[in-house]
């Protein structure tokens, strides 16, 4: 991602047909860039440009956006409409929300939740991918356009399923928290964002790369408490 003109060029082009397909308006793709939405800046000419590796921030959202969409084309290979339009649909497990609203209003930290969530249904597809084929050759349940649940290839009343569901629930339960403590420590939500997403020596890398796992929260807020404590050793 962090490679020559050329490269950055290629990622810039592959970020501004998927905006074109998600068919996000201008202030969205701003937000999604981590660009100011009221800035007179054109995020198709900025995209066109090859400019994403002018900070790491931006290389760890064109990054973490391409992981999202790879992920729903994984878990709709023969539905490409609904690849397209997920992240612009009210889903329960996000309260209500839609993924892009999700990372417009928690940015990298709400990438990071919208691709933990999307990594725990991989998980739960292939475990019922696995279990139906040893049933039957059968191939892979797809959902229809019209499936509201679109989260997995189980049957709603899928125990498994019902599991799933109640375990990303609380996962998105808990990243809420996080963010929540987050904010309460630093007294200022940019500054929240700032901490999730950059290096830290006590753990090793950015604290929101810990989110998607309950190991990986646990540390994060042991960390904060640490700092809320005085310790800014981290």
């Amino acid at each position: 991602m962090t490679g020559g003109p050329k490269e950055r060029s290629r990622i810039g082009q592959m970020l501004l047909k998927l905006f074109e397909h998600w068919q996000l308006s201008t202030p969205q793709r701003l937000s999604l860039l981590g660009l100011d939405r009221e800035s007179h800046i054109d995020p198709n000419e900025y995209l066109s440009r090859g400019s994403l590796a002018v900070d790491r921030d931006k290389v760890e959202r064109a990054s973490t956006l391409l992981r999202i969409h790879k992920s729903l084309r994984v878990l709709f290979p023969e539905n490409r409409d609904l690849v397209y339009q997920w992240v612009s649909q009210p889903n329960k497990h996000f309260d209500g929300l839609t993924a892009i609203e999700i990372v417009e209003r928690h940015g990298m930290l709400g990438m990071y939740m919208v691709r933990g969530f999307l990594d725990q249904q991989l998980s739960v597809q292939d475990l019922v991918f696995e279990k139906q084929t040893k049933a039957s050759p059968a191939t892979r349940f797809v959902p229809d356009q019209d499936d509201t649940e679109w989260l997995s290839a189980a049957e709603t009343d899928n125990e498994s399923h019902h599991c799933a569901v109640e375990k990303n629930t609380e996962k998105i339960l808990q990243l809420l928290d996080v963010w929540t403590f987050a904010v309460r420590v630093f007294s200022s939500e940019e500054k929240a964002k700032l901490w999730f997403v950059t290096h830290v020596p006590a753990i090793g890398c950015p604290p929101a790369a810990l989110l998607p796992t309950n190991g990986g929260r646990e540390k994060v807020i042991a960390l904060l408490e640490r700092i809320e404590q005085g310790d800014f050793g981290g």
